[in-house]
């Protein structure tokens, strides 16, 4: 082989890369979108919140409380190692006009003071803690402010009202009003 087709061939496995995707370390935006799929809840608040990831990049949400309920739906996306969820149009819940632009969602938190607050949230990102649960952080636009840290842990979380919250199977099908 000449001179010339060695550099041709190492220059075309440079530029292409390495033929697939091994699961190694390295490979770090493919092992964070495989251990991202499932449904997951946030953890603290009054009412419920859950999250479903599906394989195919989109996502939605359902809020549960004993006075209103809602949800949403959009797309995810790596980015670096965290996870970025973005609206597909506005959610289902009620706004007040100029609140919320033309795609967010309503993402509930915890208050300075301890009290309940909602953003609506054009981006919500997610980066993954060593308990398997994911660390939530947006902007609240109302507030001015970031807030990160919220836990988002696995599995799905729904509220019967009159009787709290439990762990369930299926929370996007509950009905919060039945009591069985």
């Amino acid at each position: 082989m000449g001179a010339m087709q060695r550099h041709a061939l190492v220059l075309a496995v440079v530029a292409l890369g390495p033929a697939c995707d091994d699961g190694s370390p390295g490979d770090g935006p493919s092992q964070v979108r495989d251990a991202a799929v499932g449904v997951y809840h946030l953890a603290d608040g009054p009412d419920t919140v859950n999250l479903e990831l599906s394989e195919d990049g989109t996502f939605r949400t359902v809020q549960h409380g004993c006075d209103y309920d809602g949800g949403t739906q959009g797309t995810w996306s790596v980015d670096g190692e965290e996870l970025v969820l973005v609206a597909a149009g506005p959610g289902d819940q009620l706004w007040r006009e100029g609140v919320c632009p033309s795609a967010c969602f309503s993402w509930p938190y915890i208050g300075p003071e301890g009290e309940g607050l909602s953003a609506a949230v054009e981006e919500l990102r997610l980066t993954e803690q060593p308990d398997g649960s994911w660390a939530a952080s947006f902007f609240d636009p109302s507030q001015g402010r970031d807030i990160v840290g919220q836990v988002v842990a696995p599995g799905g979380l729904c509220v019967t009202c009159g009787e709290g919250k439990s762990p369930c199977e299926d929370p996007f099908s509950h009905d919060q009003w039945a009591n069985d």
